[in-house]
């Protein structure tokens, strides 16, 4: 076999690996592509109004807000961040349940700061108060926000559970739920 033809054959497969890695490093970008593109979002913004909002929207801009904490809550994964962004006072109806998620209530302007209404609801012939469950774990907090606490007067004596803002929830490991409120000048 002469020089030029080993040449030759040498190229030839060169010209083969070479053939061979770029349809391999294409097919790894393509994987590599779609590994991160399924990775969820986990720090979340979401702009809620109990007046005006909807919780078919998206409630990624203050012109579509969701209705409902809980809403945002949802479209959040376990270990996000929730971020609500209050445009109005907030009335809670219900507890809401963070299941280790973190979530930060806050006011539209940090100077005008928000009402996070918590008044006694009647459920089973049991008063009870609004508030956060933490089911394994989660973390609130609250930013220029007003946290207004209901009066007893004219609501039946409420079982000390149901008379708690914060509570854990049933899950089978100790929880160590977190409270952070801070107001900013």
């Amino acid at each position: 076999m002469s020089l030029e033809s080993q040449i030759a054959d040498l190229v030839s497969a060169t010209n083969t690996l070479v053939t061979t890695f770029n349809t391999k490093k294409t097919s790894i970008d393509a994987a590599v592509a779609a590994a991160i593109a399924a990775v969820p979002i986990m720090v979340k913004t979401f702009y809620v109004d109990q007046i005006a909002g909807d919780d078919t929207y998206v409630g990624n801009t203050q012109a579509m807000p969701l209705k409902t904490i809980e809403k945002a809550l949802s479209n959040t994964p376990a270990g996000g961040l929730c971020t609500v962004v209050l445009i109005n006072d907030y009335t809670m109806n219900g507890t809401i349940t963070t299941d280790k998620q973190m979530l930060h209530i806050k006011s539209l302007v940090s100077t005008v700061k928000k009402k996070l209404n918590t008044p006694y609801y009647v459920q089973d012939d049991l008063a009870k108060l609004p508030g956060f469950t933490f089911a394994t774990g989660g973390v609130v907090m609250l930013t220029d926000i007003t946290l207004t606490l209901p009066s007893i007067a004219g609501v039946p004596v409420p079982q000390p559970f149901y008379n708690a803002l914060f509570k854990t929830g049933a899950a089978s490991v100790p929880v160590a739920p977190a409270l952070m409120v801070e107001s900013m000048p």
